[in-house]
């Protein structure tokens, strides 16, 4: 009977586990700046399942966590002394070779559900608020026309007053098996066997 019951909760767990690094987690960030400037960013896991579950939000002073200030003298640092030119420095040249391809292999994987923002700049001159309304207009532009529907930025100059002000609304997915062979690759190239 217990062997049963333990053998029920082994599997039981398994399951979980593997939904959760099979299924999509879900990051979504909430910005503004006026009338009073708030940031939201929230979590989802196993899908659409479960709720959004806050992990910052700036609007509840009490949600956001921080470490109370300690008043102990900080500890002065031991320096260890590692040897000139030995297997730290080219393990460290490989990390440093292979980063960029984790970076990438990374950013692949994560999926744009949404990304809406919407910037409202103006200078003290509105020539100068013009030339540079111009020159961010197309960079601004480029990420829609790469990346289509779900990718909405929006540029309004406000040419009678100096201002900067924004809004965001980011949502984005990713399946945590999927950072397995990218993570893999990395840690091949690092730390596997010099050639």
């Amino acid at each position: 009977m217990v062997l049963s019951v333990l053998l029920w909760l082994l599997l039981t767990l398994v399951v979980v586990l593997v939904a959760l690094v099979a299924l999509p987690v879900r990051l979504r960030l909430t910005a503004r700046s006026e009338p009073v400037a708030f940031v939201k960013v929230e979590l989802r896991l196993l899908g659409r399942a479960l709720p959004w579950l806050v992990l910052v939000d700036s609007s509840q002073p009490g949600r956001m966590r921080t470490k109370p200030a300690s008043k102990a003298k900080p500890k002065a640092r031991k320096t260890k002394r590692k040897r000139a030119g030995g297997a730290s420095r080219e393990t460290m040249g490989r990390m440093l070779r292979a980063g960029p391809d984790l970076v990438f292999g990374l950013l692949r994987q994560i999926r744009i559900e949404r990304f809406l923002l919407t910037v409202r700049f103006g200078l003290d001159d509105p020539a100068e608020t013009g030339q540079l309304f111009g020159m961010l207009a197309p960079i601004a532009q480029a990420p829609q026309w790469m990346l289509g529907p779900p990718v909405s930025v929006s540029l309004t100059p406000v040419f009678d007053r100096p201002c900067a002000a924004g809004e965001a609304d980011i949502v984005l997915s990713l399946r945590p098996v999927r950072l397995v062979p990218p993570a893999a690759r990395f840690a091949w190239r690092a730390f596997g066997p010099v050639k």
